[in-house]
């Protein structure tokens, strides 16, 4: 990371835009799919859906879908940490906020402003 943005530490994990550009001018837009994670929370299985045909695999049985969405989350860290102060989000808002237009610009899709909690 810091190779990329030099002095920006964990602040810049979040610059998304930053690294998509690059992406984008390397390789054709349908070889790349973009999820947020706060989308797939609220709707996994349509989300595994669409990986496996960009992907190119073969749709799931209910038996095996039944075994997918049975499985225990392996990454859920956020139960462990106290909510967000106010201040802190409003600020973490603020800084992103270029990055974020940005980054709804480049990907057509202003879902990635993400102005709501």
């Amino acid at each position: 990371m810091s190779a990329v943005l030099p002095g920006r530490g964990a602040a810049g994990e979040g610059m998304y835009s930053e690294f998509l550009g690059d992406w984008l001018r390397r390789f054709p837009r349908d070889q790349l799919l973009f999820l947020r994670n706060e989308d797939y929370k609220l709707a996994q299985k349509e989300h595994m859906d669409a990986v496996f045909k960009f992907l190119g695999m073969r749709a799931l049985s209910p038996s095996e879908w039944n075994t997918v969405m049975a499985m225990p989350p392996r990454n859920k860290n956020s139960d462990k940490y106290e909510k967000m102060w106010p201040q802190s989000r409003a600020l973490l808002q603020e800084f992103y906020a270029p990055f974020n237009r940005k980054l709804a610009d480049l990907l057509q899709d202003d879902r990635y402003l993400w102005q709501t909690p």
